[in-house]
């Protein structure tokens, strides 16, 4: 029979029939996944629109953050006597949820335990009506999450330029700061979103109170989205094709590392931009294509005169970028321009690791084999391989009958590694290569003390029947 909508209490004896308990955990876990009828039960049963769960998730958040639904009728007639073939039409149909709650005086400010409203949601999903919904009841367009950022930061990271103007046009703040120092600004440049840093421009968005030189976001905006025109047009007027960010990153920098395109670099090396500078607190053009795996723009940058040995932040080098990521025709191209094989990172917490260690600790068995052939020394490949589980990485190098108890600086060892990690196979591995269990590192601790600190008593009883000593 029809369902009474004026009676709590016959909602809430539907409710019980269908074995939902009324909870404020299952009302949000069913806002979240769009259950349009069972929400407006709970409603009628009396439930409280600004419920939160135990994670400190309110209904509001959670309706904003799930999907919505097209082509479906805005009214359905719902009976629960026929609920599951209710069900199987609304299954995608999310779009009312958020409005049903808001019609029933759900608060659009209340944030979930990390600072996130329902409109950072509708923001960040592009949700053009929900925006408009929650701001219409009062959504506050400046609210901040843990890390200060706002709405508007998030519609111009992810290049909502429809709902960015939207926001504007509420009064959100176009220079508001995140806990890390970011403005609307930055974000828009960063992305590439050239409409998006015009429109904030156009809304009075301070360009010295961004990342950028002074009224530069639109110049690095164009380099990073390939916007070529508007790039060509800018440098034409004299914009300096050699601009730093704080921290000493280039226009070109810039441009690769977050954009990528050929064209853009080809132009910028055809302007004239520097390839031979230091970077402070950054990723150079080189290492950035070399983690892309971008060998066009490796040959180019190379053939400009870049040093393929060149270091951005923690020390990292271009065949470590590539390493990294396991690129190893671009690892071919450098190595041929002389990339130093075992050149070694920055280690603030450790040592540092070369190209080598870093392909072993992600077991790329692939590239470690190449980088071997290469001549790379192996060194503490094995503790790296060791460390991170990599059962095939560590069985390729045991196979090249190397030191299986070489220490790092930290005096840690291979089977150290491992035990600490809780890596039992790489153990057993390793002891049955002669692994020596009583070394101790640089703390005075020998492998039992590490298995057994972290709680991995299989393998410290393995130790002691290897002769560990306490």
């Amino acid at each position: 029979m029809p369902r009474d909508e004026k009676d709590p209490g016959a909602a809430r004896r539907q409710l019980e029939q269908l074995n939902i308990p009324f909870t404020e955990d299952e009302f949000v876990k069913l806002v979240g996944q769009g259950d349009t009828i069972t929400v407006q039960t709970f409603l009628e049963a009396g439930m409280n629109p600004n419920a939160t769960n135990t994670n400190g998730t309110p209904a509001v958040v959670a309706a904003a953050s799930c999907g919505r639904g097209e082509d479906i009728p805005d009214v359905i007639e719902i009976h629960l006597d026929d609920r599951e073939a209710s069900l199987r039409k609304m299954r995608v149909c999310r779009t009312g949820i958020l409005e049903v709650l808001l019609d029933h005086d759900a608060d659009p400010n209340k944030s979930s335990s990390n600072g996130a409203t329902a409109l950072m949601f509708t923001v960040l999903r592009g949700d053009v009506a929900g925006t408009n919904a929650l701001l219409s009841e009062g959504a506050d367009s400046n609210a901040e999450d843990q890390q200060g950022k706002t709405p508007l930061m998030l519609a111009a990271s992810t290049g909502r330029a429809e709902i960015a103007e939207i926001l504007v046009r509420a009064g959100a703040d176009v220079n508001a700061k995140d806990k890390g120092g970011g403005t609307p600004l930055d974000y828009a440049a960063i992305g590439g979103n050239v409409d998006l840093v015009r429109l904030l421009i156009d809304a009075k968005a301070d360009g010295s109170n961004s990342l950028f030189p002074e009224n530069s976001a639109l110049l690095f905006a164009a380099a990073v989205g390939g916007d070529i025109d508007t790039l060509e047009r800018m440098l034409d007027q004299g914009a300096d094709v050699n601009s730093r960010i704080v921290g000493g990153m280039t226009l070109l920098d810039f441009a690769v590392l977050y954009g990528g395109n050929i064209e853009t670099v080809r132009l910028l090396l055809k302007r004239g931009a520097d390839v031979t500078h230091t970077i402070e607190d950054g990723f150079p053009a080189l290492c950035s294509s070399a983690r892309r795996g971008d060998d066009k723009a490796v040959k180019l940058l190379l053939e400009a005169g870049a040093d393929v040995n060149i270091r951005g932040l923690f020390g990292e080098t271009p065949l470590m970028a590539a390493a990294d990521a396991g690129h190893i025709k671009t690892l071919k191209i450098l190595l041929d321009a002389g990339a130093n094989i075992d050149a070694r990172s920055d280690g603030f917490f450790g040592p540092g690791q070369t190209a080598l260690e870093r392909a072993a600790g992600n077991g790329d068995e692939k590239t470690v084999k190449f980088l071997l052939e290469k001549g790379a020394h192996t060194e503490m490949a094995l503790i790296s391989a060791s460390g991170a589980g990599q059962i095939g990485v560590v069985k390729l190098l045991l196979e090249r009958s190397i030191d299986v108890n070489q220490r790092d600086s930290r005096g840690t060892t291979a089977l150290m590694a491992a035990a600490a990690a809780g890596h039992l196979e790489i153990v057993k591995t390793l002891l049955a290569e002669g692994a020596d269990v009583n070394i101790e590192n640089n703390n005075c601790d020998a492998t039992l003390i590490l298995a057994e600190r972290n709680g991995h008593h299989e393998i410290a009883q393995l130790l002691r029947e290897a002769g560990a000593e306490q």
